[in-house]
């Protein structure tokens, strides 16, 4: 039988920590995994969190992901072997929260088969340490020719279509794994799946490549990618130096879909949850991205950018082309960071031709991101109608909160 433990709290929810475990009889062995410290604000709410636990006399144990989904979810499982009474996660992405916590606690909301709604597959109930809190996850969509899943981004597709977004079209959400999705009378109709933005990762970060290209100012071998790790956003013009200001805390790679909300009163009107861990306010609409100011596009990238969309097949010879023409001495380190961002990118337009030839686009991406898809998507000719991740995230979690109040009423 796999053990069960108890969910503590994800992301922004672990600030009631000290709650949880007050007036309990007897210590506790606390899990505590996070994705990495890498700004003050995570230095600072981990050393809260663990100064709290143990001066109430409870055990913990830390395990740092360094950035690493899958390393996450080995640790846990490690601590669920363990028998440890209860994991804290600052989750990798949203994913990775819902898959650890079904791997806690046997909880698996499974996916709906498109062509389906959204939110088609419901919702199912995990435990909680608090009593006051109820915890739900919300299930993912699939399709199986060719097999692909998402979770995660189908709530962001709820929130746009509750926002205004297009009902008929294509949605694209660009991430660590991006995804071009059909939308037809409101409902996913067919969706593709992207690795660009950890490819460019692997690629700049740990392959042989990390000693010749630059990204974001870091030089060879330093390579970061700025506000969101994986993102294939080549460097940033405005970015500081190396040695400079930390990468920025404002990345929530699309929103989680783990819902942490305090019981309602059975006549409370649903609020907008909190528990996306996004401390922002949400725009006044689907479209206040419209006005995304340009950045710069440098010629490295709209080469390899053509050059992938013109002959995809020679795309694995051109990257290994970029550290000859670093030993050459043939170009800046900077301007093949560039390079390797539109060969990518040229490869994910390429294969998602069928999204947005003749198709209405919109595109749900804010900050440099948006800037780098809506410059590649000027290339092809499209003209995208730009969306708030945030206000998409928090609109789809309000609207699955109604849907899990409405089903819980009848």
């Amino acid at each position: 039988m796999r053990f069960r433990t108890k969910l503590i709290g994800a992301a922004f929810a672990v600030t009631s920590t000290s709650m949880l475990f007050a007036g309990s009889a007897s210590a506790a062995t606390i899990c505590f995994a996070f994705q990495d410290l890498e700004t003050e604000f995570w230095v600072a709410g981990h050393q809260a969190i663990t100064t709290t636990l143990t001066e109430a006399g409870h055990t913990v144990i830390e395990r740092n992901a360094n950035e690493d989904a899958n390393r996450q979810l080995e640790q846990v499982r490690d601590c669920i072997a363990q028998g440890v009474d209860g994991i804290i996660i600052i989750p990798q992405d949203g994913d990775s929260a819902t898959t650890i916590v079904g791997e806690a606690q046997d909880v698996e909301a499974g996916y709906a088969g498109v062509p389906a709604p959204p939110l088609a597959q419901g919702f199912r109930r995990a435990k909680a340490a608090d009593p006051r809190l109820r915890v739900f996850v919300l299930g993912g969509l699939s399709q199986t020719r060719p097999a692909d899943v998402m979770r995660g981004e189908e709530t962001q597709i709820a929130g746009h279509l509750a926002l205004g977004g297009t009902r008929d079209g294509v949605v694209v959400l660009p991430g660590t794994h991006t995804n071009w999705v059909e939308i037809k009378d409101g409902a996913v109709f067919h969706f593709a799946s992207f690795m660009t933005g950890e490819l460019f990762a692997l690629l700049a970060e740990r392959s042989v490549l990390r000693h010749a290209v630059s990204v974001n100012g870091t030089g060879p071998g330093g390579a970061t990618t700025g506000t969101n790790p994986a993102a294939p956003i080549g460097p940033d013009p405005a970015a500081p130096p190396a040695g400079g200001e930390p990468r920025s805390l404002a990345n929530a790679d699309r929103g989680a879909q783990t819902r942490t909300d305090p019981v309602p009163p059975p006549s409370a009107e649903p609020m907008a949850p909190a528990a996306a861990g996004l401390a922002v306010r949400p725009s006044a609409g689907p479209n206040a991205l419209s006005s995304v100011p340009e950045a710069p596009l440098s010629d490295a990238f709209r080469s390899g950018f053509e050059d992938a969309m013109a002959r995809p097949e020679r795309v694995a010879g051109q990257l290994f082309g970029l550290r000859a023409e670093r030993l050459l001495d043939l170009a800046p380190p900077a301007a093949l960071g560039e390079r390797l961002s539109g060969l990518l990118l040229g490869l994910e337009f390429a294969a998602a031709r069928p999204y947005w030839l003749g198709q209405d686009v919109a595109l749900v991406a804010a900050g440099p991101l948006a800037q780098r898809y809506r410059a590649a998507m000027d290339l092809v000719g499209l003209s995208p109608a730009m969306a708030d991740p945030v206000a998409t995230v928090l609109a789809g979690l309000a609207a699955a909160r109604r849907q899990i109040l409405e089903e819980r009423a009848r």
